[in-house]
């Protein structure tokens, strides 16, 4: 924070979360336990009420995502395929 000021952060509602996981509220509120304590899903900021870190919530969504394939590993499985079939 710098010089000892408060920074704004807008935290999420239920229904944010939900549409952020692009999930029905119902479903959210169904699943939400399981998801904290089987996936590590973010839980409520404390002493806020039922509300989340936007940013916990991006971390968390960014790390359920595959890892995006490297160029070099493209590369690789490309000519692995062409020496396969025999194309140069």
């Amino acid at each position: 924070m710098p010089d000892g000021h408060f920074v704004s952060r807008e935290l999420l509602t239920a229904p944010l979360v939900a549409k952020a996981l692009g999930r029905s509220l119902t479903w959210f509120y169904h699943h939400r336990v399981e998801l904290e304590e089987q996936h590590g899903f973010p839980r409520t900021v404390r002493g806020c009420g039922t509300r989340w870190d936007p940013r916990a919530i991006e971390a968390w969504r960014d790390a359920q995502l595959p890892a995006a394939p490297s160029a070099e590993g493209e590369t690789e499985q490309l000519l692995l395929r062409r020496a396969a079939t025999g194309v140069r």
